[in-house]
Order: structure tokens, then sequence, then C-alpha cells
């Protein structure tokens, strides 16, 4: 892998885990809590910190360890530079 894909990829999903466990954290203490993530647009989940919250952020984790475990694949940009380097020899 090059350009620290690998390492980029594992720390946002280490990163998405962490807020997991803080969105998990706010859903039991009963928080009335909005969610701005996404600022005006919301993504999949409105209104406060709920369960739906906890499972969008954990899919991106998740999203982000399959890249981890079977790499970026034909649209990332290590193939692209591979496939340079295979052509100029």
């Amino acid at each position: 892998r090059g350009c620290w894909s690998g390492a980029a990829v594992a720390s946002l999903a280490a990163a998405s885990l962490v807020f997991v466990g803080g969105l998990i954290s706010v859903v039991l203490r009963g928080l009335n809590t909005p969610c701005a993530c996404f600022g005006e647009m919301e993504l999949f989940c409105s209104g406060v910190i709920g369960w739906c919250h906890v499972i969008r952020t954990a899919g991106f984790a998740a999203v982000g360890l399959l890249v981890l475990a079977t790499g970026g694949g034909r649209w990332s940009l290590d193939w692209l530079l591979s496939r340079v380097r295979l052509a100029k020899g």
C-alpha cells in the first residue's frame, strides 16, 4: 500500500469506533443532544442522537475496516500509482 492509505483508513475506523462509544453513552444516559454531524444535511438520521446515529456511524467504521482488510481496489490512489509505476517499467 502506498500513500499511507492503510494507516489513514485504520485511523478513521478507530476514530469512528471511539465516536460510536460516545454515541452509545449519550443514548444510554438519555441525553437530549441534537446531532449536527453533517450540518444542515441530515444523513439518514434526524433529531436528537439515537440508535440510528449509532448504527450509521458503526456502518462508516465497518466500511473503513472492510477497505483496510481488502484494500482500496481499482478506485484507490494506491492502485492508480501502482499502474503508473508498472507502465514506467
